[in-house]
């Protein structure tokens, strides 16, 4: 059996979806959550000096996505074909991009540049939701998943860039809008090892 041991920061950030396919898939892992001034003395040594990293028996891997990527293909969230596949990708890509947007008005120090910032992030964001319920719609009438008849890491993906990543800077999608999509998100939030650990995740920030 595979030793894995995540760590990141005290937050869910760029772990989260990891932990999500880790959750969904049912497998044991270390969570390990450090405070920012141990991360002084780890930097140096990780693969490209920031986190999360992803430890499997000896062996260091980084990237949030290479890894969450690495992990559904481990535990068959990735669908049945190299179609399915490559749509997953597809559609986590979509999700990175929206959260790029987020994270720049997030820390954006200056008032009036946040202010527009958070403006243009909703438009995209907009664009990208209305995107996503069109794809989501092609699979079964958009009353499933977004790929054959099983979970996959795209639809995890898409729960929490829809929730954790858009919540930091206080924007509410108008879901009336995504009724597909929005049902959709709520089957994520209901599968039941997701559900049981948004009950006992770690309380912390984004």
């Amino acid at each position: 059996m595979k030793n894995f041991k995540l760590t990141y920061f005290k937050g869910r950030g760029r772990a989260e979806l990891i932990r999500w396919i880790f959750q969904q898939s049912n497998v044991v892992y270390e969570d390990c959550r450090i405070e920012r001034d141990e991360w002084a003395k780890l930097k140096p040594e990780t693969p490209f000096q920031q986190l999360p990293i992803l430890e499997i028996d000896g062996h260091v891997f980084s990237q949030s996505l290479a890894i969450a990527r690495f992990l559904a293909k481990q535990f068959g969230l990735v669908g049945e074909t190299l179609e399915d596949e490559a749509q997953a990708d597809m559609l986590v890509n979509c999700c990175e991009d929206l959260v790029n947007g987020m994270g720049a008005a997030h820390f954006e120090k200056d008032a009036e540049k946040k202010a527009e910032m958070i403006s243009k992030f909703e438009e995209k964001m907009k664009s990208q939701l209305s995107l996503l319920e069109s794809l989501l719609k092609l699979n079964r009438g958009g009353d499933a998943w977004f790929i054959g008849d099983q979970v996959t890491w795209a639809d995890l993906a898409v729960a929490i860039y829809t929730g954790d990543w858009i919540e930091p800077i206080g924007v509410e999608p108008e879901w009336s809008l995504y009724p597909k999509l929005s049902a959709h998100r709520k089957r994520v939030l209901a599968l039941p090892r997701i559900a049981d650990w948004l009950k006992r995740r770690p309380l912390t920030p984004m």
